[in-house]
C-alpha cells in the first residue's frame, strides 16, 4: 500500500489510518491545508475516511483545484452542499451508514446549531465506537474543530460527548478506528484527551494560553532540549510549516513544509468573483439511492394526533390558580430553607466523622456506640464530639450507630486545604495510583472540571503527586504529608467505597456484575437484573459512567467487573 507523501521530505505510512494525531495552530497558519493534505493522501490509497465538518469547509476534496474537474469520490451528509439533509438526530444512522459504506464521508454540521451538533455528535460517536467494536476494520476520523465537541469544561449535556470522543482516542485503535483532531484552541481542547495523541503536529501559534495547553504533551514526550527548540520557534513558522512529532510510532521530531492540497480549496475566504462549484455535479455514479439514505437520516414524523381544544377559563378560575402558584412558590422557599439546613447539618457531619476517624487512626468503618465513646475519643474537640453525640441521639432500628469515614470526608492536611487534602488522602488511602476519572470519583469531584485541575495542580507542584497522562500517583512525600491513613483497604472496603461515590443507576449496574463476578453478563441480561432497557439512553449512560471509571470491561456484548479496580478475589 502507498505510503501518504505530505511534503517532499515528509512520508507516513499507511498505517496512519489507525493512529491518532492533534493538528493545532492558530487561525491561517495552515491547519486546514495540513489536514486536507493527510485526506487526500488517505483517499488516493484507498483508505476509509470520515471528515466530521462543523464548519463546512471540506466539501472541496470532491473537486479539481479548478472547482471544475472531479476530485475524490465521496458523499456529503448535511450542510449547504450536502447530498442529503441531517439532523441532530441523525446520529445514530450516520454512524451505521459510515461504517457501512464502502465510499468516503463527509458528515457537514454547518447548518446546525451548537446543541444540535451535540446532540448529532453524541449519538454519532457512541453508535461508531460500539459499531466498530464488533466490525474492526479501518477508518479515519477527522474532527475539525475538535474543542467544540471535546471541550476542557464540558457544559450541561456535554459530559456523554467528551466520554465518547476519549473513548476513540484512547481506546479506538484497538477498533480500527483512527483520528485527527483540528483545533485552533488547543486551550480548550479536554487535556485528557489531547495527552493520548500518538502524534502531534504544531504550526505557528502564538497565544501564550494556547502554547501552555500543549506543554503538557510536551512534558510526556520531549526532552528539554527538544521543548525548548520547539516552543521557541513556534510564533515565528511560516504559513504551512509546522513540526511532526511523533516520539513513540514513528520516533519523529521534523520541521516540515506541507505542501499545498491538491483540490478545491473550499476553506479559502471568498473574494469578489469567486465561482463556488454546484457539488452535485461531482457526485459519483455508483452512490447508492440518495432518496432513501435521505429517509434513512430524518424519518418522516408520525401524524400527530388532533389536539384537543383548550375550554376558557373565566376571571374566579384565573385568581384561583394564581393563588394556587403563589402557595406552591412558597412552599418551595420553605423546602429551599431547609435544604439549606440539611447541607449545613450534613457539613457538620462529616466533619464529626473524619475527627472519630482521625482520632483512632485505624481502619474503616470506625463503630462508636454512646456518648461515653466520643468522649473517649475526641476530649480536647468539644464542637465536634457534641456533633458527633447528636447524631447518636437518633441510631437506626437496627442496630448501633456507625460513623463510615470515607476518602470524601473533608479533612485539611497542613496548609494544603480541604480540597487537595481530600485527592491525596483518596491516593494514600487507596496504595495504588488512579485515572483521574477515578480520583475524581473517589474524591468526590469532577476529573474534567477545573476546581479538581486547580486541587491537582497544587499536589503536582508540591512534589506530593506524580501525573503521568490519564494516571496520576502518589509520591514518598505525599505519602509523609498524608499521615496515618490507616491499613490498606480490603477488597469488601473497596467495594464500599466504590459504591458509596458512585449514584443509584450506576450503582445497581456495579453490584450486578460483583455478584456475577467471575462470570460475564450481556446487555441484555445487566439490563433486565437492574431494570434497565439495554438499548435504551439511560442504560447506555450509566455503563458508560461505570465504564467511564474502569469497574467495568466490555468486549463485545459482554461487560464483567474489573478485578483489577476492585480487588476482587483478593481479600473479603
Amino acid at each position: 500500500m502507498n505510503s501518504l507523501r505530505l511534503a517532499p521530505d515528509l512520508s507516513l505510512p499507511a498505517a496512519a489510518v489507525t493512529q491518532t494525531f492533534a493538528i493545532v495552530a492558530m487561525r491561517g497558519a495552515g491547519k486546514t491545508n495540513t489536514a486536507v493534505v493527510m485526506a487526500e493522501e488517505m483517499l488516493a490509497a484507498e483508505l476509509p475516511l470520515c471528515w466530521i465538518d462543523p464548519v463546512g469547509v471540506a466539501w472541496g476534496l470532491r473537486f479539481g483545484a479548478d472547482g471544475k474537474s472531479p476530485g475524490h469520490e465521496l458523499i456529503i451528509l448535511g450542510g449547504s452542499h450536502g447530498d442529503v439533509p441531517v439532523a441532530d438526530t441523525s446520529g445514530e444512522a450516520a454512524a451505521d451508514f459510515v461504517c457501512e459504506s464502502s465510499i468516503p464521508v463527509i458528515v457537514d454540521l454547518s447548518d446546525l446549531r451548537k446543541g444540535a451538533a451535540v446532540r448529532f455528535m453524541t449519538d454519532f460517536a457512541e453508535r461508531l465506537y460500539h459499531r466498530k467494536g464488533s466490525e474492526r476494520s479501518p477508518l479515519h476520523v477527522v474532527i475539525d474543530e475538535a474543542d467544540a465537541f471535546i471541550p476542557q469544561r464540558p457544559q450541561p449535556g456535554e459530559a456523554r460527548l467528551l466520554g465518547a470522543c476519549e473513548d476513540l482516542v484512547r481506546r479506538g485503535r484497538s477498533r480500527g478506528l483512527g483520528l485527527t483532531l483540528i483545533t485552533q484552541r488547543p486551550a480548550v481542547l479536554n487535556k485528557n484527551v489531547l495527552t493520548q495523541v500518538e502524534t502531534l503536529v504544531i504550526l505557528r501559534m502564538t497565544g501564550p494560553q494556547d502554547r501552555a495547553a500543549i506543554e503538557s504533551w510536551i512534558e510526556l514526550n520531549a526532552s528539554a532540549e527538544e521543548r525548548k527548540e520547539v516552543l521557541a520557534s513556534l510564533p515565528k513558522l511560516p504559513t504551512g510549516t509546522g513540526w511532526f512529532w511523533s516520539p513513540q510510532w514513528l520516533g519523529l521530531l521534523q520541521k516540515v513544509q506541507i505542501r499545498r492540497r491538491g483540490t478545491f480549496d473550499s476553506s479559502k475566504t471568498p473574494e469578489v468573483g469567486d465561482v463556488i462549484p454546484v457539488v452535485n455535479a461531482g457526485c459519483a455514479p455508483d452512490f447508492p439511492d440518495l432518496a432513501a439514505l435521505a429517509m434513512r437520516l430524518i424519518p418522516p414524523a408520525p401524524e400527530s394526533k388532533a389536539r384537543p381544544k383548550v375550554a376558557a377559563i373565566d376571571d374566579e378560575e384565573t385568581e384561583a390558580l394564581r393563588g394556587r402558584v403563589a402557595e406552591l412558590e412558597e412552599q418551595l422557599r420553605e423546602t429551599e430553607a431547609s435544604q439549606q439546613r440539611v447541607l449545613a447539618d450534613l457539613e457538620t457531619a462529616h466533619q464529626a466523622l473524619e475527627a472519630v476517624r482521625v482520632a483512632v487512626g485505624g481502619p474503616w468503618p470506625v463503630s462508636v456506640t454512646s456518648a461515653k465513646d466520643v468522649d473517649a475519643l475526641m476530649p480536647n474537640n468539644p464542637p465536634i464530639a457534641r456533633a458527633a453525640k447528636a447524631l447518636l441521639a437518633t441510631p437506626p432500628s437496627n442496630g448501633p450507630t456507625v460513623f463510615v469515614a470515607t476518602p470524601t470526608t473533608r479533612v485539611q492536611i497542613g496548609d494544603l486545604g480541604a480540597g487537595p487534602s481530600a485527592l491525596l488522602r483518596t491516593l494514600a488511602r487507596m496504595r495504588r495510583a488512579l485515572t483521574r476519572s477515578q480520583l475524581g470519583a473517589i474524591s468526590g469531584y469532577t476529573a474534567t472540571g477545573g476546581t479538581f485541575q486547580k486541587y491537582l495542580g497544587i499536589l503536582r507542584g508540591e512534589g506530593l503527586v506524580e501525573v503521568l497522562g490519564d494516571t496520576v500517583a502518589i509520591t514518598s512525600e505525599g505519602k509523609r504529608k498524608a499521615g496515618n491513613v490507616g491499613a490498606a483497604p480490603t477488597s469488601s472496603e473497596v467495594l464500599g467505597i466504590w459504591r458509596s461515590s458512585l449514584d443509584g443507576g450506576p450503582r445497581k449496574l456495579l453490584d450486578a456484575l460483583v455478584d456475577a463476578h467471575p462470570r460475564g453478563l450481556s446487555r441484555d441480561r445487566l439490563g433486565q437484573l437492574t431494570g434497565y432497557e439495554a438499548s435504551g439512553g439511560t442504560f447506555q449512560k450509566y455503563l458508560g459512567i461505570v465504564k467511564g471509571v474502569d469497574l467495568a470491561i466490555v468486549s463485545r456484548d459482554v461487560v464483567r467487573a474489573n478485578p483489577e479496580t476492585l480487588l476482587l478475589g483478593g481479600t473479603t
